[in-house]
């Protein structure tokens, strides 16, 4: 990009970020009135702790009175980018070798290729089971890459209880995709704790907060406020609950609906804001000017482009029938979570390197 793109780039992003940055300083302003406030913002560990909780809690309360919405708007709002979130935070800014690279992004194709065939109901027989096979293969390929690059052979050993439990997998690939569904919405908070949180005891509230909302919707407390909002866009939670939950009585599948809503949104706040705050060096938080070259200089302009067309593609899509929206967005997206399953794997064989700084 030359000179020129570059100037105007950054005149751009300035003149539309400037009156979010005055409402920020203004928000600032208000909340360091407070001393106990300001002593919790004024340091990351404490602030991006505080915001999940908050966060945990907020999503917590609509879940148990209005599941659909977030079930619904979720995905179309934050389904794509909390997708580029997962390749910034996972790839763009980690040391990745060039052969973990090209592994995921032939996996992510034929994931995505199993999914549109599955779409237009065209996917040969047992292909569950082919999708779990690309899953551990996956899988098994980020562990050894790993272990190579970090000099440890002996965690190849992790091979064959993998091989064992892909096998099982594999036989039992319509349960597996349901536990992993469940499973898959925890991936993010993991991986905030573990890869981005420097003190991991001040996840210890959020972490809390987030077993109990799980614990109270599974239990069928919050069914007196979210009975009546089970249905719309075209969707039955009750039905989607008895997928997710086979053989369930109605009221723990309920609960299990429920528990998958809150889990998803937690997923996307915990890629789209928790561990970007954690990202960041020092104690300071970046403005909205700030933010808006840091995205341009990690994807540039094309990228940024491509990424707005497709949020904008999918909430038009919604805005004609949400129902086959949503389903198209979570069927495609199936790989990320397999994604940040390999690379997380990878990373935990080779050992921690530093992230790229924002």
């Amino acid at each position: 990009m030359n000179l020129g793109s570059i100037d105007r780039a950054a005149g751009f992003i300035d003149a539309v970020t400037a009156p979010l940055d005055e409402a920020r300083q203004a928000a600032l302003a208000a909340a360091t009135k407070s001393r106990k406030l300001t002593r919790i913002i004024a340091r990351q560990d404490s602030r991006v702790a505080f915001i999940a909780t908050l966060q945990i809690l907020a999503l917590f309360a609509v879940t148990a009175v209005r599941p659909l919405w977030l079930f619904v708007l979720g995905p179309i709002v934050l389904g794509v980018p909390h997708l580029a979130s997962d390749a910034r935070y996972l790839v763009i800014r980690q040391r990745v070798s060039r052969e973990i690279l090209f592994v995921s992004i032939a996996a992510t194709l034929v994931f995505v290729g199993f999914q549109v065939l599955e779409l237009f109901h065209v996917a040969p027989a047992h292909w569950t089971g082919l999708e779990i096979a690309t899953a551990v293969a996956w899988i098994g390929a980020s562990i050894i890459a790993g272990a190579r690059e970090g000099k440890n052979r002996a965690l190849l050993f992790l091979l064959a209880p993998l091989l064992v439990l892909g096998a099982f997998a594999t036989w039992h690939a319509a349960m597996t995709r349901v536990v992993f569904a469940h499973l898959h919405n925890v991936v993010g908070v993991v991986a905030w704790i573990f890869l981005f949180r420097k003190n991991k005891k001040t996840a210890l509230l959020p972490a809390l907060a987030l077993v109990l909302g799980v614990g109270l919707l599974l239990s069928g407390a919050t069914f007196a406020f979210s009975a009546n909002a089970f249905r719309g866009f075209g969707f039955d939670l009750s039905m989607i609950g008895r997928s997710l939950a086979p053989g369930a009585s109605p009221g723990l599948a309920a609960g299990a609906a429920l528990s998958f809503v809150f889990l998803q949104s937690v997923h996307y706040a915990a890629w789209l804001v928790w561990i970007p705050q954690d990202n960041l060096p020092g104690q300071g938080t970046f403005t909205f000017r700030m933010t808006a070259r840091s995205l341009h200089a990690d994807f540039g302009i094309a990228l940024l482009a491509i990424i707005a067309l497709l949020a904008l593609a999918l909430a038009g899509t919604a805005a004609f029938d949400p129902h086959h929206a949503v389903r198209t967005y979570m069927s495609l997206a199936t790989f990320h979570g397999y994604f940040e399953i390999a690379i997380l794997a990878y990373f935990a064989c080779r050992g921690r390197r530093e992230t790229l700084g924002a």
